[in-house]
């Protein structure tokens, strides 16, 4: 297939996307309740996802006691973070939650910092903050500084989808924060590591996009590159398949003549 063509359809692929989300910005704009505004469809909507914590044991979530030998803090964090999102879990109960499988001297820790908070006067603690604080107490610094450099080194390799190339970005961006904020550094860190075709369709595009926008059309450039390659294989047939046909034609005739 010529590459400049190539290019250039996926080019199109990506500017259809960002009309798309513009769009949808401006329908949100124009439909959004006010910040404090909630109907009664929507306040029985959050009723019905309410996440209690029989919900939440169901999971089988691990607990942390700080033990080295024991227990792995990434594990743990990881643990929850997929009951969450499983539950679509609000970040306030989420803290109430993952607080309530602390045990031992770690739960006095989080205690005492609850407390050196609210004598600060600081706004409760959420949930991507308390992973943060979290890892930098319990994560052994060795661990630290391979993760910071896992995350150096990663790039999506030949064979690897969008998908886990993300899930490994994210998983390891927690240890780099200074290095992926604010967000267009986290763009532009995310478009780099990316293998062609995407890291050249997507790089015009670094500027204008949030990371959600720019994750998003990583996904859809993987479905055009999909759709066209289950096309390729397609037509592929089908010429095989004449191919086929009309020597065993061409060979017919030619025995018809003979005789």
């Amino acid at each position: 297939m010529n590459v400049v063509a190539e290019i250039r359809g996926l080019h199109q692929v990506v500017n259809n996307l960002v009309e798309s989300l513009t769009d949808r910005r401006e329908v949100r704009a124009l439909h959004s309740p006010g910040p404090n505004v909630l109907n009664k469809e929507n306040q029985q909507s959050l009723g019905e996802r309410a996440v209690t914590l029989q919900s939440f044991l169901k999971l089988n979530p691990p607990t942390f006691s700080g033990n080295l030998l024991e227990d792995n803090p990434q594990f743990f964090i990881h643990s929850l973070n997929k009951a969450f999102r499983a539950l679509r879990c609000p970040d306030d109960t989420a803290m109430d939650l993952a607080t309530y499988n602390l045990t031992g001297h770690v739960y006095h820790w989080y205690e005492t910092l609850l407390q050196s908070r609210r004598a600060r006067r600081m706004p409760p603690i959420l949930w991507d903050e308390f992973v943060k604080i979290f890892l930098e107490r319990f994560l052994l610094t060795s661990i630290k500084e391979k993760n910071a450099a896992d995350f150096e080194k990663l790039r999506q390799t030949p064979g690897m989808s969008v998908m886990q190339y993300e899930n490994s970005f994210t998983e390891l961006s927690r240890y780099v924060e200074h290095l992926v904020t604010p967000d267009i550094m986290r763009v532009k860190r995310f478009v780099r590591g990316l293998e062609n075709p995407y890291f050249t369709a997507l790089s015009p595009m670094v500027g204008s996009m949030t990371y959600s926008e720019i994750v998003n059309a990583a996904y859809g450039i993987e479905a055009g590159l999909e759709e066209r390659r289950v096309n390729k294989e397609e037509i592929d047939k089908k010429k095989r398949i004449q191919g086929a046909f009309s020597k065993g034609s061409s060979y017919g005739g030619h025995i018809r003549s003979s005789e």
